[in-house]
């Protein structure tokens, strides 16, 4: 319609069926949409995958944020921002690459259930045993030297106050509802 001119964004309908192993179709089938310049590019085993890796997505973004502070840095500047984020990845990562060498540590009501799988480690059990993975490893930093007492900064020094920015917030602000703001004013 005039709203929303469609014919601007071509896209392509994949249609994923799982098939059981005499070729019969297991479940209802699952219908994708493929847009953008390159969707001609991608085979239809692509466009799947490209499906499934969502939900790997979706698993970091639900441990990263309470767990590795994804959302909890607040700066004015957006560089510092896309830092903090690549440094959640990264640790997020480190966590991965560790799994088979860390002893995962469940919570203590954790230990005997029977629904309990030793081998299926989750992120927040290794990130409990990643101290003591990085105690077992050891540093090759020599210990800091002491130097004597520091004189700090002359008497009277005047700092130069920092300059005033935005905060840039991760998260959007919260809007009310124009159906709250009519409830309000009645």
């Amino acid at each position: 319609n005039r709203d929303y001119p469609m014919h601007r964004y071509p896209f392509d309908v994949l249609c994923c069926q799982r098939l059981d192993a005499t070729g019969q179709p297991q479940g209802a089938p699952l219908w994708l949409l493929i847009w953008g310049p390159s969707r001609h590019q991608l085979s239809n085993i692509q466009g799947h995958h490209a499906y499934a890796q969502r939900f790997r997505l979706e698993h970091f973004f639900g441990f990263a944020k309470p767990h590795l502070l994804l959302t909890a840095f607040q700066t004015c500047h957006t560089s510092h921002e896309i830092n903090a984020v690549r440094l959640a990845a990264l640790a997020y990562g480190q966590l991965w690459l560790v799994r088979h060498l860390v002893k995962a540590l469940p919570l203590p009501w954790q230990r005997y259930s029977p629904t309990a799988n030793p081998q299926q480690q989750t992120p927040r059990q290794l990130q409990r045993g990643f101290a003591a993975f990085i105690h077992q490893m050891g540093s090759v930093a020599t210990p800091p030297k002491t130097r004597g007492i520091s004189p700090g900064r002359p008497k009277g020094t005047r700092l130069r106050p920092r300059s005033p920015c935005p905060l840039v917030k991760f998260h959007p602000s919260q809007k009310l509802c124009p159906c709250k703001d009519s409830q309000k004013s009645a």
